[in-house]
């Protein structure tokens, strides 16, 4: 199964596509999935590996990655890729704009 750490803020790929199938965690909420998943049958945890395998091709190897890439800049309702603004810290701008009707998702803080 996948398991991502990140920080305060997801930021994996393909936004909410994947929240059936992989787990996203901070540190602190790492006991936490530890017990979740003791808690799995091993029929869930194959499911999910099956899932996952299943998406490989598309979404995880470099040749997928790079036709997400190629659909989110130039047919971006066929991506599954998703665009979403930075949260505001220093160094960050609102002011950049994306072409062809792309829309960022605003985070809430």
């Amino acid at each position: 199964i996948e398991i991502y750490q990140d920080g305060d803020e997801s930021w994996t790929p393909y936004g909410s596509m994947l929240n059936d199938y992989v787990y996203v965690v901070s540190i602190d909420g790492l006991h936490e999935l530890i017990e979740e998943l003791k808690n799995k049958s091993d029929a869930e945890i194959s499911v999910m590996e099956s899932k996952i395998e299943s998406l490989r091709e598309d979404y995880f190897t470099y040749g997928g990655i790079l036709e997400q890439i190629r659909l989110f800049l130039t047919e971006p309702s066929r991506s599954a890729l998703t665009c979403r603004k930075l949260p505001q810290t220093s160094g960050t701008t609102d002011s950049f704009r994306w072409p062809r009707g792309h829309q960022c998702i605003k985070t809430s803080t």
